[in-house]
């Protein structure tokens, strides 16, 4: 009798023993799961905030282009020609971007980091209403860093007729900026066009003034 008692104790120690091995095991799992989703929620929440950053950053630049004729005057819908400085291809409008993009996105018109940009300008040539207007394009920047998701030639069905004068069609501009991300989530949380490689991106539409 008393060896059966000391058989069932030592095999209840045993099960108790073994229990508690199973919940250490399916506790550091526990813990490995919540550290993951901890991740997760930060580096998805620092991946929204830097797209809305960004998106504001595109939307604001847009709009600054938007209003060239009121900046150089009428007949400035085009950008300025490039020219070669110090043996370099050079352009205003390109440089005077990007400072502005950089001053809002590092406070600092000569920072150092990486920023890449894209103007695109769509001009049409005047045409009756019932015919396809002639389109002369224009891209400026970082085109092969920072692409548009959509190119800005593939958009030109919503440019409008002028109200004033129908045989001309309002230009429209697109403004594409890109910015290193480090998000380890952005492939399943990112749509195509919010990426370019390993960069954020956003772009932005508008018809000119």
């Amino acid at each position: 009798m008393k060896e059966h008692n000391l058989k069932k104790s030592s095999q209840l120690w045993l099960f108790i023993k073994n229990s508690k091995g199973a919940v250490a095991i399916e506790f550091v799992f526990m813990i490995i799961l919540l550290t993951f989703m901890l991740v997760f929620m930060v580096d998805l929440a620092m991946l929204r905030s830097n797209l809305g950053k960004l998106d504001n950053m595109s939307y604001s630049l847009v709009n600054v282009l938007r209003e060239r004729t009121q900046l150089y005057g009428k007949g400035n819908e085009s950008f300025a020609r490039s020219r070669k400085v110090a043996g370099k291809l050079e352009n205003r409008d390109i440089t005077n971007f990007r400072k502005l993009a950089k001053y809002m996105a590092f406070g600092n018109t000569q920072s150092d980091k990486e920023l890449f940009l894209v103007l695109e300008s769509l001009q049409f040539q005047r045409s009756s209403p019932t015919a396809e207007p002639v389109l002369n394009y224009t891209a400026l920047g970082d085109t092969g860093q920072c692409a548009p998701a959509t190119n800005l030639q593939n958009l030109k069905a919503i440019a409008p007729r002028s109200e004033i004068d129908e045989r001309r069609t309002i230009p429209l501009y697109q403004v594409t900026v890109c910015l290193k991300n480090y998000s380890i989530f952005r492939a399943i949380v990112l749509d195509e066009s919010e990426q370019s490689g390993r960069l954020l991106r956003s772009s932005s539409v508008a018809v000119a003034r």
